[in-house]
């Protein structure tokens, strides 16, 4: 079964099948050697972008579609083919994935603008640009097409942005920022025009501004922590806010794909979480510790309760648990607990309920996801950073296990 590729996905997809798995002109035995060939090609064509000769100015929003957001597109007008192979699903979703995240960096290496920050989004054609001067953006237009456009804050229609399709696969991405200057040239920008910076957000002494905040949480006594890839994606300085007190944090590590990051502290930590080795089981009681919507909420952490309602994530994905347990923006990065306090997961997102609305006609509740805790220490022991372990089956108070998210938890910070 092949699967036409649309603008800026330069190759044909062609999904799982009984011949194995193809990327270009080459048939892979697994997903995961496609996937890993995609990924490296993708890499390396962004990475050659060179910068471009026009420039705009100012700062953009690039919002890339999440990972429901590509399965609902590609699955909305197949319904009638009946349910999708999951492993076909997952296949085409993280080849999608891996494109646009390449066309993201291809427009930071081109440096058509001055500040570039990516987003990935459930609903990209709603998302508000107030804080950029511009936003890049998807939109699915069926099962096999994607198009970007272009937006200007405070301007009328989009532009799409579309590019030469006999173009040769080496200059693609050349090819399509040129076009993001030529649509924004229609929006009214002059080439040589350099937009002023914007007021009205928190600014950092060096001149940074406060994006998005999220949580981590301590790994070891060590100052090393753990959260989401995608809360401090992009980040030009991290601040972690641990009762109170104030501090910059650095960078250790990151898997966009697997959304997991490490952070380092420049203090040490009494309390770290105690990752559980064993399995999760359906049905199993849990509990969230994070900072949802801090500054708005409770500045101490906010704790939810649920239960692990499917083993598996969007698309059987194995590497996340379904949780009921109510999450909101800020919660990203933070632990999630077992009965007995040992940590068995990494909240990392919400299904969006409006966006899930639209297509199926029914508002979902409850449907939040994890990263599951063999996934993070595989991680962590991949890069030789090391965490605590526990298995004990004794029961706690709720209100013992939020005493325990509140002693390794923490607010993080994103500045740009």
């Amino acid at each position: 079964m092949s699967i036409k590729a649309g603008w800026p996905i330069p190759m044909a997809l062609v999904v799982a099948a009984c011949a194995g798995y193809r990327y270009g002109d080459a048939t892979y035995k697994t997903r995961v050697e496609a996937i890993s060939a995609a990924r490296t090609d993708l890499a390396q064509r962004a990475n050659a972008t060179s910068p471009a000769s026009q420039r705009i100015g100012g700062s953009v929003l690039i919002a890339i579609p999440d990972r429901l957001a590509i399965i609902l597109n590609d699955q909305s007008d197949a319904v009638i083919r009946g349910a999708p192979n999951p492993d076909q699903v997952n296949y085409r979703v993280q080849l999608r994935e891996a494109a646009f995240l390449a066309t993201a960096d291809a427009i930071k290496k081109s440096a058509v603008f001055d500040d570039v920050t990516v987003a990935r989004v459930n609903d990209p054609e709603s998302l508000s640009v107030d804080e950029y001067d511009y936003k890049l953006w998807l939109l699915g237009q069926s099962a096999t097409q994607w198009q970007w456009y272009l937006s200007k804050q405070g301007g009328t229609s989009p532009e799409p942005v579309n590019v030469d399709r006999g173009s040769t696969k080496s200059e693609r991405l050349e090819a399509f920022v040129a076009s993001v200057v030529q649509a924004a040239v229609k929006l009214g920008a002059s080439p040589t025009e350099v937009a002023g910076a914007k007021d009205g957000r928190q600014h950092s002494s060096k001149g940074l501004v406060l994006t998005s905040t999220g949580t981590g949480f301590f790994i070891n006594n060590a100052g090393f922590a753990m959260s989401n890839a995608h809360v401090v994606a992009d980040c030009k300085e991290l601040r972690a806010l641990v009762s109170d007190e104030e501090s910059t944090a650095s960078l250790i590590v990151a898997d966009v794909q697997n959304d997991l990051a490490v952070i380092k502290l420049p203090r040490r930590s009494e309390a770290a979480a105690q990752f559980r080795p064993a399995g999760t089981r359906l049905g199993e009681s849990v509990v969230a510790f994070g900072f949802p919507y801090y500054g708005e909420l409770s500045s101490r952490g906010v704790l939810s309760a649920g239960i692990v309602s499917a083993l598996a994530g969007l698309a059987d994905d194995s590497r996340n648990l379904q949780i009921s347990a109510p999450v909101q923006p800020g919660n990203s990065g933070g632990p999630l607990f077992d009965s007995s306090g040992n940590v068995i997961g990494i909240v990392s997102s919400r299904l969006h309920a409006i966006r899930v609305a639209k297509v199926t006609g029914d508002i979902p509740q409850n449907v939040n996801f994890a990263i599951k805790a063999n996934v993070a220490t595989s991680f962590l022991d991949a890069n030789g950073i090391s965490y605590k372990t526990a298995n004990t089956q004794k029961e706690m108070p709720v209100t013992d296990i939020g005493d325990r998210g509140k002693a390794i938890s923490f607010v993080i910070g994103c500045l740009k």
